[in-house]
C-alpha cells in the first residue's frame, strides 16, 4: 500500500495512459511466447526429426531473447518509478546561491536547471519532462532509465514486427503487398478478406508497428536532447548546454553506461549530483566577457518558467 500511494497516477490521465501501458506489455510478451512463436515454429508430425529439432532451437532462442527484452522493460519501469530525481530528500541552503532560482510553490531555492512539475507537485533536478505512461517525472537521475526504456521498447517492438510479418507471410502462403497494409488497416483487410489470417494477429501486428514508431520517434527526439546536453524544456528555449558528446553521455547515463544498456539493474553512478554544473560549451564561440550575462539569462527564464 505504501508503494502505491508514492507512486500511483495523479491524474486520469496517468492513470489512462499507465493503463495501456501496464496492459500492452503482459499481453504482448504472451502473445509473443504463447501463440506467434508455437505457430511458426510448428512441432508436428509433419515435419522430419531434423526441422523438428531445428525449430525447438529456434523456440527457445526465440523465447529466451523475448524474455531478456521482457524483463528489461520491466526493470526500466521500475527504475523510472522508484529513482527520486525530485528535491525533496536534499537540504537545501535557506538563501538561493548564484544562478538558482526560487520555486514560489515549494518555497525553497531552486538549484539550476530544476523545475517545479504541477502533476508531481514537487521540484525536479534538471526536469526534462512528465512522463504520463509512467506517471513520474523525468530528471536527472531516472533520465538514463527512461532513455532504456524507450530503447528496449523500440527493440522489443521492432522484434514483434518481425515476427508478426514472418508468421503472417507463413500464413498467407507467401508475400503480397497486402501484408504491408495490416500496420494500418488490420481489421479492415481482414474483414475484406484480402489478407484471410486471424484479426487478432493483425491487430498485434498493426500495435507493434506503432509502439516502434512511438518509441523510436522520442528515442531520436531525446537522442538529440542528449548530443546537444540539453532538457526538452531547455531544447524548446534554445538554451545551449552542450560540453562534448561524451561528457553529456557520462553525466545523465553515468560512467558505465554501456553496460545498463545491456543490464539496467547493474550500476552506473553519474559524477554529478543534480545542483551544480559547470559552464556549457556553446557550438557558437561564447566570450569569457559574456558567459555571465548568458548565464544569468538562463537563471531568468529558468526562474519564469518556475
Amino acid at each position: 500500500m505504501e508503494f502505491w500511494r508514492e507512486y500511483r497516477p495523479r491524474t486520469s490521465t496517468d492513470s489512462l495512459a499507465m493503463g495501456i501501458t501496464m496492459t500492452a506489455l503482459p499481453i504482448g510478451y504472451l502473445h509473443a511466447i504463447l501463440w506467434v512463436t508455437p505457430a511458426l515454429y510448428p512441432l508436428d508430425e509433419r515435419y522430419s526429426e531434423e526441422d523438428l529439432i531445428s525449430h525447438q532451437k529456434w523456440r527457445i532462442a526465440h523465447w529466451l531473447s523475448m524474455t531478456y527484452l521482457f524483463v528489461s522493460i520491466v526493470a526500466d519501469i521500475y527504475l523510472v518509478l522508484t529513482t527520486d530525481s525530485t528535491c525533496k530528500s536534499l537540504t537545501l541552503p535557506d538563501i538561493p546561491q548564484s544562478g538558482w532560482a526560487h520555486c514560489p510553490y515549494c518555497n525553497h531555492p531552486a538549484p539550476p536547471r530544476t523545475h517545479h512539475c504541477r502533476t508531481c507537485k514537487k521540484c525536479v533536478l534538471r526536469r526534462d519532462h512528465h512522463c504520463f505512461f509512467i506517471g513520474r517525472c523525468i530528471g536527472y537521475f531516472n533520465h538514463k532509465y527512461f532513455l532504456l526504456l524507450l530503447l528496449h521498447a523500440m527493440t522489443a517492438s521492432f522484434y514483434g514486427i518481425v515476427m508478426s510479418y514472418k508468421l503472417l507471410v507463413f500464413l498467407n502462403g507467401g508475400f503480397s503487398l497486402a501484408l504491408l497494409g495490416t500496420a494500418v488497416f488490420p481489421i479492415l483487410l481482414w474483414m475484406l478478406q484480402i489478407v484471410p489470417v486471424h484479426p487478432i494477429l493483425l491487430i498485434a501486428t498493426g500495435c507493434a508497428m506503432l509502439f516502434t514508431v512511438m518509441c523510436g520517434g522520442l528515442l531520436a527526439m531525446h537522442g538529440w536532447n542528449l548530443y546537444n546536453g540539453q532538457t526538452y524544456w531547455e531544447s524548446q528555449q534554445k538554451l545551449p548546454q552542450t560540453r562534448g558528446l561524451l561528457h553529456n553521455i557520462v553525466d545523465l547515463m553515468g560512467t558505465r553506461w554501456w553496460l545498463i544498456i545491456l543490464c539496467p539493474l547493474l550500476s552506473s553512478p553519474q559524477p554529478g549530483d543534480g545542483m551544480h554544473y559547470s559552464s556549457y560549451k556553446s557550438k557558437k564561440p561564447v566570450s569569457t566577457r559574456n558567459q555571465d550575462s548568458v548565464n544569468n539569462k538562463t537563471a531568468r527564464k529558468m526562474a519564469k518558467e518556475l
